[in-house]
């Protein structure tokens, strides 16, 4: 993610950022053979904002 939209997303809008360097795009086959990574992603994506989801801090 370019640093412009980062601080876009992080002025305006609320969102975690979760990364997976090693994932590259084929998201879907990396969570098929990472179960710990598919785990956290979904539990980022399901938490709410007072259980420490969805947060809008930068780096």
């Amino acid at each position: 993610m370019t640093e412009a939209v980062h601080d876009a997303l992080a002025t305006r809008a609320r969102y975690t950022r979760f990364e997976l360097p090693a994932a590259g795009h084929r998201l879907g086959l990396w969570f098929q053979d990472h179960a710990d990574d598919r785990r956290a992603f979904v539990t980022a994506v399901l938490a709410a904002p007072d259980e420490g989801g969805w947060t809008a801090t930068p780096d």
